[in-house]
């Protein structure tokens, strides 16, 4: 029953993933399954040009990308969620005042983790599976160089402020690991 359980899990949230991408990229969500450069990296350790997605069943999934930007240096980075909630308490979210949806990248390091850039959210909707957001910008190779040597693992985080609750949820990616270094 838990295999069952989990390989359902990991359908839905591959699903999702592709959705994501496929709202990113302007094709439909068919078109996005069956191109063959869309990664999904659930087994193995993402790293530059793949899509990783995580998650929680019937709470959240999370995906999140690096992408180099043609031959340059520099990178498209890229956080997708979904959230699971009323549709009402996910509009409610998003017509509070303020910002109630924020995301940053981060260099993973064995005793501080060090914030990289805020990524703006360019996108969110209430639905009625919840709340759905994107988040996107560039960064240059240089600023994801964060190691002096070796791999650079890069994650992000995504902040959730719950109005009615006065509380802030967070939501973390999956890291990528590549060698940025080659990039500067």
């Amino acid at each position: 029953m838990k295999d069952l359980k989990t390989r359902r899990w990991l359908a839905a949230t591959a699903a999702v993933c592709i959705g994501l991408t496929a709202q990113t990229v302007g094709v439909s969500t068919a078109s996005a399954s069956s191109a063959s450069n869309l990664a999904l990296t659930t087994a193995s350790t993402p790293q530059i040009g793949d899509q990783t997605c995580r998650g929680e069943l019937n709470r959240y999934t999370i995906c999140f990308s690096l992408t180099q930007i043609g031959v340059s240096r520099d990178f498209a980075v890229h956080i997708g969620i979904d959230v699971f909630m009323s549709q009402t308490d996910a509009q409610n979210i998003i017509n509070a005042p303020g910002e109630e949806l924020s995301a940053r990248i981060f260099g993973e390091d064995t005793f501080f983790d060090n914030g990289l850039k805020a990524v703006p959210v360019t996108w969110a909707a209430a639905n009625a599976q919840g709340l759905s957001a994107e988040f996107d910008t560039t960064a240059s190779g240089s600023l994801l160089n964060e190691d002096w040597e070796g791999d650079d693992e890069i994650y992000g985080l995504v902040s959730l402020y719950v109005p009615s609750t006065g509380s802030t949820r967070t939501f973390r990616t999956n890291t990528v690991v590549d060698s940025f270094e080659l990039y500067t």
